[in-house]
C-alpha cells in the first residue's frame, strides 16, 4: 500500500457496466471516502479478524458519518486501488463488514456486496455481522470470496452468488445461509440453530491452503439444518447434535460420525467406508441400498435406517 492516497483517490476509475455497482458521487463524499481509506490503510496487522473488525467499527463511528449502501458501493469500487497491498485480502473483509455493521445500526438493511471487479478473494467478509430477531441483518454477496466469510454471524440472512473458500458460515447462530455456487470445507461447521442451503459443491477446489477433499458440512453443529444439492465432500455432520441434513448428490467419505439425534437423507451414493460410525439415536434415509448396508454395520445404538424409493420409505434396519 505504498501509493499516495491523493493519487489514488484523485484519479478514480469510472464504474464499468459489468461491475453492476450503482455509484453516485455527491458533495462531501470525496472527503468521507478519503478519511475512510486513511482508516483502512493505517490499521495494524492484528491477524484475527475480530480485532480488526472491532477496530474498524470504532474508527468509523468516530468519523460520525452516515453509512448506507451508496457509500458502501463507492468503497467497494475504490478499494480496488489497494488490491496490490500485501494485507489487502485480510483487511478488506473486516473493513467492509464494519461498514455494514455501522450502516445496520443506522437503520439500513438489505446490503449487497459485489466483488466481481476484484481479482483478489477477500477474507472474513460478513464476519461478526449481527442482526436482531425482529430485524435480521440481510446480506447478499456476489463474486468470489476468500476464507471464513460469514464467520460468527448472528441473526443474519446471508446469500452468496459465487464461490468462497473454507469456513463459510462457520459458527453462525440463529442465521440462514444460502449459496448458489461453491464453497470449501467446514461449510456451516459449529453452527447453532441455523439453516444452510447450497446448490453447488463443497469441494477441494475452493480450499485456500492445501488440497482437501472438501466437506465437513455441519461439523459439530447443534440444532441446525442443511440441504446440499451437489457434492458434499466428507464428514458431513461429524459429531453434530440434533441436526438434519439432506444431500442430493454424492459423498466422498464419512457422514454423521459420532452424530447424536440427527436425521440424514442421502439421495445419491456414498463412496465411503466410514458412514455413521458411532452415531447414536439417529435416522438415516438413503436411495442406495449399499450405502444403507454400510451404515447398518457401523452405526451405534438407537438408529433407524430407511430405504427410499420415490416418495415411499421402507424400514431397512435398526441398530
Amino acid at each position: 500500500m505504498s501509493r499516495n492516497l491523493k493519487d489514488i483517490l484523485g484519479n478514480l476509475e469510472e464504474p464499468k457496466p459489468e461491475r453492476q455497482l450503482k455509484v453516485v458521487k455527491d458533495e462531501g463524499l470525496e472527503k468521507i471516502l478519503k478519511n475512510l481509506f486513511v482508516i483502512f490503510e493505517a490499521a495494524p496487522d492484528l491477524g484475527y479478524s475480530g480485532e480488526m473488525f472491532e477496530l474498524y467499527v470504532t474508527k468509523i463511528i468516530e468519523l460520525d458519518v452516515a453509512v448506507d449502501q451508496k457509500l458502501i458501493n463507492n468503497i467497494l469500487l475504490d478499494i480496488a486501488a489497494f488490491e496490490a497491498g500485501d494485507e489487502f485480502a485480510n483487511r478488506a473483509g473486516p473493513f467492509i463488514s464494519a461498514l455494514v455493521h455501522v450502516a445496520y445500526n443506522q437503520n439500513h438493511n438489505n446490503f449487497e456486496i459485489n466483488v466481481r471487479h476484484l481479482n483478489t478473494p477477500i477474507n472474513w467478509l460478513g464476519t461478526h455481522v449481527i442482526g436482531t430477531e425482529e430485524r435480521p441483518l440481510k446480506l447478499s454477496m456476489q463474486g468470489d470470496f476468500g476464507r471464513l466469510c460469514a464467520l460468527l454471524c448472528k441473526r443474519a440472512d446471508i446469500t452468496l452468488e459465487g464461490t468462497a473458500y473454507d469456513g463459510f458460515g462457520e459458527s453462525a447462530k440463529y442465521s440462514k445461509v444460502k449459496v448458489f455456487g461453491g464453497v470449501g470445507p467446514n461449510f456451516g461447521a459449529n453452527a447453532d440453530h441455523s439453516e444452510f442451503f447450497i446448490i453447488g459443491n463443497v469441494v477441494e477446489q475452493y480450499y485456500s491452503t492445501s488440497r482437501h477433499p472438501g466437506g465437513s458440512i455441519g461439523m459439530r453443529a447443534k440444532d441446525s439444518k442443511y440441504k446440499i444439492i451437489g457434492k458434499a465432500g466428507t464428514s458431513c455432520l461429524w459429531e453434530a447434535k440434533r441436526c438434519e441434513a439432506e444431500i442430493i448428490g454424492d459423498l466422498e467419505d464419512g457422514c454423521a460420525l459420532g452424530a447424536e439425534d440427527c436425521t440424514v437423507i442421502i439421495r445419491g451414493k456414498a463412496k465411503a467406508n466410514l458412514l455413521a460410525s458411532e452415531a447414536k439415536n439417529s435416522v438415516f434415509k438413503c436411495t442406495d441400498r449399499d450405502t444403507l448396508e454400510t451404515i447398518r454395520k457401523q452405526a451405534s445404538t438407537g438408529c433407524r435406517l430407511y430405504l427410499l424409493k420415490g416418495k415411499e420409505e421402507k424400514l431397512f434396519s435398526t441398530t
